[in-house]
């Protein structure tokens, strides 16, 4: 409906010549929902057969992490993506950047850091005059600001970890730092005049299922995702590494997607990390943007400005200095390997 709807304003305000585009891309969004729909009937049927030991002899010619993994792929393409920042860590994919970019996006926000902050380096990069909001409970400010040397007017952090309506699914000793998208936007909008955020990067260990059940319940996204385009999702299963690969584990992720779909915002992009089980990056986009922007790109691809060079994303742009909590975290990582 909310397709339908966003379409038909679209074909009033679009030149004639345009139309013929935007009716491909508004195809192209149908379809993307008619092939996500087709995989999770085929799951349904067929899904506890792809993923669980005893069938191994019938359904091993890819193996059974490669079943599980497959079923989260884009199903829809942009004219143009470009993945941005160095070649090895924290690069991210971005459909149709050039109009992403001509808009002038300014607020980001970043779930999850854990002393990594290459993210948001990329996007000072990229987009100069940007202001980040950063969260992470499991971090100190001060350090975080000893580490960065970024100033507020560019960079907040908030000791704040996200999560959904359900209580009592969160660490213990670390209730009140848990907030919904809710709180968190409220109060950056209080203190800071920040009331929508452009892109939506979260990297919070499985937290997203609760997250985002909050954020697309009863239409909330149209509020809390009111100028949001992209957003980057580490996604991860229920169980993480050996113990995701289950029946149980396939339909949250299952769930979890079809939340994103119903709420608008379609996979364009994953990026398997084959040395791990436990997750994938995918970028979501909003399909009324990607209708506008899919136009633009054939409209005005004289106009572009062309690639950003690839020198500007060296693979050392985010050296910070690692303070104690920071090292003990790596010491906790370093034991866990082990």
């Amino acid at each position: 409906k909310r397709l339908k709807e966003n379409s038909l304003k679209l074909i009033k305000q679009v030149d004639p010549v345009d139309l013929r585009i935007l009716l491909s891309a508004t195809h192209a969004v149908f379809a993307s929902f008619q092939a996500f729909w087709n995989q999770v009937r085929t799951t349904i049927q067929y899904g506890r057969d792809h993923v669980e030991k005893e069938n191994v002899q019938r359904y091993m010619e890819y193996g059974l992490e490669t079943n599980f993994w497959i079923k989260f792929r884009p199903y829809l393409q942009c004219r143009s993506t470009r993945r941005i920042g160095p070649e090895i860590g924290g690069a991210k994919s971005w459909c149709n950047s050039e109009y992403f970019q001509r808009a002038e996006p300014h607020h980001f926000f970043s779930g999850g850091s854990g002393f990594d902050y290459v993210y948001e380096s990329i996007i000072y990069t990229w987009i100069p005059n940007a202001r980040i909001v950063t969260a992470d409970c499991f971090m100190n400010r001060e350090e975080v600001a000893r580490s960065t040397g970024w100033k507020e007017d560019k960079f907040v952090f908030k000791e704040r970890c996200l999560t959904g309506d359900v209580r009592g699914d969160v660490p213990k000793g670390l209730e009140d730092k848990f907030v919904t998208f809710t709180q968190l936007l409220n109060e950056c909008k209080r203190k800071y005049g920040i009331d929508s955020f452009n892109a939506v990067k979260v990297n919070i260990e499985a937290s997203e299922y609760g997250m985002f059940g909050h954020v697309f319940h009863e239409n909330r996204s149209d509020s809390l995702l009111k100028g949001t385009s992209h957003i980057h999702l580490e996604h991860h299963r229920m169980g993480m590494q050996r113990f995701g690969k289950s029946w149980a584990s396939l339909l949250w992720s299952e769930l979890l997607w079809a939340t994103f779909l119903s709420g608008g915002f379609h996979p364009v992009s994953t990026e398997k990390w084959h040395d791990s089980t436990a997750c994938q990056d995918v970028e979501f986009v909003n399909q009324t943007w990607y209708l506008e922007a899919e136009v633009s790109a054939v409209r005005d691809v004289m106009e572009f400005s062309g690639a950003i060079p690839f020198s500007r994303f060296s693979e050392d742009i985010a050296q910070f200095e690692c303070g104690e909590e920071c090292q003990g975290f790596a010491r906790t990582v370093s034991e866990s390997r082990k």
